[in-house]
């Protein structure tokens, strides 16, 4: 039998986790913002009107809803974790890859066509 002070990690909040996954969220929402940006700058990247292709429009979408999607994902599982007291700062460490990655996709998909 434990008494209320032998809890285990499990049961505890972990102030450097809460700490860290929200400083991350910050940084992932200022990415996000970023990254936002950066595809109105790739629009620029098509010249003659060539931006209504498939390609283009598919590369455009991937690159300008994938972060926010990726944003909006990692922050509901984030606080998830955190509510349940799991370990939750790699969430938004892996929603700001995954955001960066649809970026480079969706702009390797736009430069190719």
């Amino acid at each position: 039998m434990t008494t209320p002070g032998q809890q285990g990690a499990t049961g505890q909040r972990r102030a450097w986790d809460l700490a860290l996954t929200i400083a991350l969220l910050i940084v992932l929402g200022l990415v996000t913002v970023v990254l936002f940006f950066m595809t109105a700058l790739l629009t620029m990247s098509c010249g003659g009107g060539s931006c209504s292709s498939s390609p283009n429009v598919t590369g455009f979408s991937i690159a300008f809803y994938g972060p926010v999607v990726l944003f909006v994902v990692a922050t509901v599982l984030a606080i998830v974790w955190l509510v349940r007291r799991r370990l939750a700062f790699w969430i938004p460490l892996a929603g700001l890859v995954l955001a960066v990655g649809c970026y480079v996709l969706g702009g390797a998909i736009v430069t190719a066509s």
